[in-house]
């Protein structure tokens, strides 16, 4: 019994986490990639291609599906000294539907959890940000220009 335990312990220590590149940082279960701080842009033109640029590394825009998501997308951006302490815009990883106007997650599922914001809207025209000093998501035009910060991220790969 004493060699199974000692045998399981030695296989759960050899198990690390990578991330897919050395622009990645593992923090806690999740590979982050800062892709753009402080861009100047309009989501209609910046969403698109991060999503690609992003997809490259099989990665995506940041998916928050509770609480503990968004809080922990907070702390990293209010963590990154460039952007601690400012009203930062980060960009959500939110795909418009054009035939029911509706947003979904870049994954498919549904935007369930929404901090302070009515997603009753026109996605054509609008989108959703979330505001990393607030803790809270705000509505913004697609073709007004703000500052964005872009995370790319994606889970670890293991090996033994």
């Amino acid at each position: 019994m004493r060699v199974a335990v000692f045998c399981l312990g030695v296989i759960i220590s050899s198990v690390s986490g990578y991330c897919p590149s050395l622009e990645y940082t593992l923090t806690g279960e999740t590979c982050i990639r800062a892709l753009q701080l402080w861009t100047n842009d309009t989501i209609i033109n910046l969403q698109p291609q991060s999503q690609r640029d992003c997809g490259l590394d099989g990665a995506s825009l940041p998916i928050i599906k509770n609480a503990e998501d968004n809080d922990f997308f907070n702390q990293v951006a209010n963590n990154i000294d460039e952007i601690a302490g400012w009203n930062n815009y980060l960009m959500l990883g939110l795909v418009c539907n054009p035939w029911t106007h509706e947003l979904r997650w870049q994954d498919g599922s549904a935007v369930d959890y929404t901090p302070g914001l009515n997603m009753n809207f026109d996605c054509t025209k609008y989108t959703a940000v979330s505001r990393t000093k607030f803790g809270d998501w705000k509505l913004v035009s697609v073709a007004d220009t703000w500052s964005y910060t872009v995370f790319c991220v994606t889970d670890p790969k293991y090996i033994n």
